[in-house]
């Protein structure tokens, strides 16, 4: 008896092993491979119910119709349809204003709840691969889907990946392209607690400025960055003190839309002062093209220690008293 209580344990057991070892293949069949994914890797998943691939834009006119006649012979025409199965995302629900210790502050990280909301009205589910796919038009289209990376990071989803090129790079490889808008069955997402080691706040900026603790990373362009320009979201010029310059274009090769390999990427963070490892805040002006030097620094280089200042310089212009500078720092 005692014997064979002992075989139907060890049975047990290797039935219990295989069942791991089959669940660990199943989950790994549709883990993504890496930060970014190329369209080879794409087009092989596009019949896999558990990828799911969202089409982040800031012209949702332009997702599901096609050029007109005149257009298909402008080479400055948008960018229009989508890869099959894509879901739109309209840039505009990523973010939202509410109210910080008092103050009024716009584009701000949704909280849980409604970024739940915005999910589940796609249909995305918690065990999905999640593909962000942008138009890859510039690299200020590209900013907007390592935003949204960083954003369901934030609330504790990890098995996801940008499309690197997005649907610039699909398209000139000819692969196909819809022009539906597909019927949506809302699903149950859950957003989990909220990372906050990934969110630099605005007590966060003040240290780094007054001590240097951290190196802060303005991921604007020159002419933002020296004071020459502002936008409507700022109300003063220049940068925060002390911070190096990681422009948001250099990080995309322009004639693809596609990230720059990581070796260059490396040089280009050392050329600009920046440390690949360290604790690092990045920013922008209103925390979207911020979120492209995070995305190199923490995903493509592996820095956990990346933040991303959510508010940027339009929570930190909100205060006259807090100190800008226009030079040049290295």
């Amino acid at each position: 008896m005692f014997a064979r209580s002992l075989q139907q344990s060890r049975l047990a057991l290797y039935a219990a092993a295989l069942f791991s070892l089959a669940a660990t293949a199943a989950t790994a069949a549709t883990a993504v491979p890496g930060p970014l994914v190329d369209t080879a890797w794409l087009a092989a998943q596009l019949q896999n119910p558990d990828v799911i691939i969202i089409a982040v834009r800031d012209d949702p006119a332009n997702f599901d119709r096609q050029h007109t006649e005149k257009e298909k012979a402008d080479p400055k025409a948008p960018i229009v349809g989508h890869i099959p199965g894509a879901r739109l995302l309209d840039w505009k629900l990523v973010r939202e204003n509410r109210e910080v210790d008092g103050v009024k502050l716009d584009k701000m990280v949704p909280l849980a709840k409604n970024f739940e909301a915005v999910m589940r009205k796609l249909g995305v589910r918690n065990d999905q691969a999640i593909i962000i796919a942008v138009n890859g038009k510039d690299s200020t289209a590209v900013t907007m889907g390592t935003r949204v990376y960083w954003t369901l990071k934030y609330f504790g989803h990890d098995n996801m990946a940008l499309l690197d090129g997005g649907l610039k790079k699909w398209q000139a490889e000819s692969r196909p392209v819809v022009y539906d808008n597909p019927a949506i069955v809302a699903s149950q997402f859950v957003a989990g607690a909220a990372r906050n080691e990934m969110l630099a706040q605005l007590g966060d900026v003040q240290k780094a400025a007054a001590t240097g603790g951290s190196q802060l990373i303005d991921g604007r362009t020159a002419d933002y960055y020296v004071g020459q320009n502002i936008t409507s979201d700022v109300k003063g010029k220049g940068h925060i003190p002390g911070s190096r310059m990681m422009a948001h274009k250099d990080l995309i090769d322009e004639k693809t839309g596609t990230f720059l390999p990581k070796g260059e990427l490396l040089a280009l963070a050392r050329d600009a002062g920046v440390k690949a490892d360290g604790d690092a805040i990045t920013y922008c002006n209103t925390g979207h093209l911020g979120s492209g030097p995070w995305f190199v620094l923490s995903e493509v280089l592996g820095n956990s220690k990346a933040k991303l200042y959510d508010g940027s310089m339009h929570e930190w212009t909100k205060d006259s008293s807090r100190p800008l500078s226009r030079k040049w720092e290295m």
